[in-house]
């Protein structure tokens, strides 16, 4: 009779690291919205506009070319919108996926630099500040590479100092969020 003890293979830290980082997305993506809004309110912009006009107009292009002529048209114009409801699901739905998908790539290149002998990313504050380095770096690929052919609207009617701003609230709480759960998926696959 033998006595080898059966045992589950370990399974790899990979899957659960990407659903962290999708958690810490959400939270940093959330967390980015509410600066966003509340900076679009100060200025009289809408408190919904950065979602009603700024990320529906990924979809409703039309409509984004024709609010665009009519604000170069009229300088001193709002954004400040009346608030469709679809408008609004559709953009929250797209800026929530968009940092959900940017946290899945931040934790799992934070955790392979990690895994490549960058030690000092074990350090709460040096992770935070890698998180925050990522997401300026993210603001000036979307403001400067992606933004200028994906959504003209939101590249031309975008203030760039609240939306790079933006952009370092999410890399901070996301490093804040991250940081404790890529520790945690790093010990499961130890």
């Amino acid at each position: 009779m033998s006595t080898a003890v059966l045992s589950r293979p370990r399974a790899t830290a990979l899957p659960r690291l990407a659903g962290y980082g999708a958690l810490a997305g959400l939270v940093a993506g959330i967390a980015m919205a509410l600066w966003q809004m509340i900076d679009s309110a100060a200025t009289s912009n809408g408190f919904w506009t950065p979602l009603n006009l700024c990320m529906a107009s990924f979809v409703w292009r039309g409509q984004a070319a024709m609010i665009e002529k009519d604000m170069m048209m009229h300088p001193g114009m709002s954004m400040n919108m009346p608030v469709a409801a679809g408008h609004l699901a559709v953009g929250m739905i797209l800026h929530l996926a968009f940092s959900i998908v940017v946290g899945i790539v931040f934790i799992t290149v934070l955790f392979g630099l990690r895994r490549a002998g960058l030690g000092v990313l074990r350090s709460a504050p040096v992770y935070v500040a890698a998180s925050v380095a990522g997401a300026a770096l993210l603001y000036v690929v979307m403001m400067y590479l992606v933004l200028p052919w994906a959504n003209p609207l939101m590249c031309h009617m975008t203030p760039r100092g609240p939306f790079f701003i933006g952009h370092l609230v999410y890399g901070l709480v996301f490093g804040l969020v991250a940081y404790p759960l890529a520790r945690r998926a790093e010990a499961a696959d130890t």
